[in-house]
Formats: C-alpha cells, sequence, structure tokens
C-alpha cells in the first residue's frame, strides 16, 4: 500500500500540476511559486516510496489531489500504511527478558550511586560557595572555604572516576540492552572530564581563568547531550521490557538497598568536607 501510494502521489502531482500551471498561465499568472504543489508532491511520492518522513509524504498526497483520480487513492492508502514509517518495538521475552532484568538491576544501582554522589557534592559546595561569597561581600578572609571548595572538587574527581571504573568492570550487557549501556557509558565518562583535575586548578592569570571557564562550558554542554541521551535509551529499553510497576519498584528498592550498604559511599560521605 505504502509503494502505491508513493507511486500514486507521483503521477497525481504530475498530472495535476500540469492541468494546474496551464490553468494558471490562461490566467496571466506566472511565477516559480506555481510549480510548488507538483514539487511537493514529487517530495512526499519519494519519501513515501523510501519510508521517510511521514508528514512530508502526506504533503505530497495532499497535493496529488490536483488530479483526484490518484490524489484520493493515494491519501487513503498512506493512512492505512502510516504504521510503516514507525517500525514496532520488539518486546524483551522469556529467558532473554530475565537475562536483562538483571542487568537492568546492575545498571539502576550504578545510576542511584552517580546520583547520591552529585547530591553530597551539590550539598558540600553550596555551603563552601555561600560561605566564601559571604566572606568577600563582607571583605572578610575567604581562603579557608576556597580550600575547601577546591578539597570537595578533588573528592568529585575521584568520584567520577570511581563510577566509570564500576562502569567498565559491569558484566557484557545482553544485546537488547547495549544501546543504553553505551549511551550511560558515554555519559560516565563525559561526567569524569567534567569533574576531572582540569576543573581543579585555580590561576591568577585572567587568560587563563578565561580559557578554563570556557572549557568547563563545553564540558558541561557535551555531558548534558550524553545524559540526556542515556535517559532516552533507558526510557526505551524499559518500553521493550515491558516493565509493571511492581518489577520496577522492586529494582528500585533492590538498587537503593545497595547503594545504602555502599562501603566505599559510606566512607566518601565520611571523608568529603
Amino acid at each position: 500500500m505504502r509503494i502505491a501510494a508513493g507511486i500514486l502521489t507521483i503521477i497525481g502531482g504530475l498530472i495535476g500540476g500540469i492541468f494546474f500551471t496551464e490553468i494558471l498561465h490562461e490566467l496571466g499568472v506566472y511565477g516559480a511559486f506555481i510549480y510548488m504543489p507538483m514539487l511537493l508532491a514529487g517530495i512526499g511520492g519519494v519519501m513515501a516510496l523510501r519510508r521517510v518522513h511521514w508528514g512530508w509524504a502526506l504533503a505530497g498526497a495532499i497535493c496529488s489531489l490536483l488530479f483526484p483520480f490518484t490524489g484520493i487513492p493515494a491519501i487513503i492508502l498512506l493512512a492505512k500504511s502510516r504504521g510503516d514509517f514507525f517500525p514496532r518495538e520488539i518486546v524483551i521475552q522469556d529467558d532473554k527478558r530475565h537475562e536483562c532484568l538483571t542487568y537492568y538491576e546492575e545498571e539502576k544501582k550504578l545510576r542511584l550511586l552517580y546520583e547520591k554522589v552529585e547530591q553530597l557534592f551539590d550539598k558540600s559546595l553550596g555551603k563552601y560557595e555561600d560561605a566564601y561569597f559571604k566572606a568577600r561581600k563582607a571583605r572578610r578572609e575567604f581562603w579557608s572555604s576556597m580550600e575547601k571548595i577546591f578539597e570537595v572538587r578533588e573528592y568529585m574527581s575521584h568520584a567520577a572516576t570511581e563510577i566509570v571504573k564500576r562502569k567498565k568492570e559491569m558484566r557484557i550487557a545482553p544485546a537488547p540492552a547495549s544501546a543504553m549501556s553505551s549511551a550511560w557509558l558515554a555519559a560516565y565518562l563525559d561526567y569524569e572530564a567534567l569533574r576531572g583535575p582540569s576543573s581543579i586548578v585555580a590561576s591568577s592569570d585572567p587568560v587563563k581563568v578565561a580559557i578554563q571557564r570556557e572549557r568547563a562550558k563545553e564540558l558541561f554542554m557535551k555531558f548534558s547531550k550524553s545524559l540526556h541521551k542515556a535517559w532516552k535509551e533507558e526510557r526505551e529499553f524499559r518500553k521493550r521490557l515491558n516493565l509493571s510497576s511492581g518489577e520496577y519498584q522492586r529494582i528500585v528498592d533492590y538498587a537503593e538497598m545497595a547503594v545504602a550498604a555502599d562501603e566505599w559511599l559510606r566512607k566518601l560521605e565520611a571523608e568529603c568536607p
């Protein structure tokens, strides 16, 4: 049906477009714009044949109504074959689903660990940054707060490296989870780069400071994009798993208990200023 719709769209656009332009010429109307319906019908027909951009295909079919003998069937067939443009997701089942659930528990645990680390550092940095700005405003000594900020950032750098290390040590992801796994690895690597030693270095040179800030901005944008992609891949993976609310809550509960008992995290919470 889709192929027939594409062919009919092109034929209708060509024949109808010729009639349309001849009528406009008889009325004394000229210009490139009078060929637009014919052009759109041709583009839409090609899109239908290639099974991409359903919106363009529909626009082309509408333009082919200039020759209704092919335009009307083209729209009907295109509407019926709309699903061809949006491939259906394959639901993960049976043993493969059990394997993916087991893997997802590990992935969820690491992501919760990352979130706990970020919450810890946000709280610590916020506390010392507030003290720093208040001291500067009151023209008091502020270097002690600066030292604490650098110390927290150093812990952040080590923590980011630990998260990447754990991600790389995880079992190989089953095929259905490979896209999600790769996306989260890319996000954690970008997180490590963002929180790396370069973010700790202080300099009195204004040029170096400006370069450092611009670099930090670039790293943050890159991390934001990779994090968004990882979230998107995880949502798609969860759809394919067809998780019930009970199954998802069980995975979250297991991950939270595992993170709460994590000795490395407890040590970090105790040592971080």
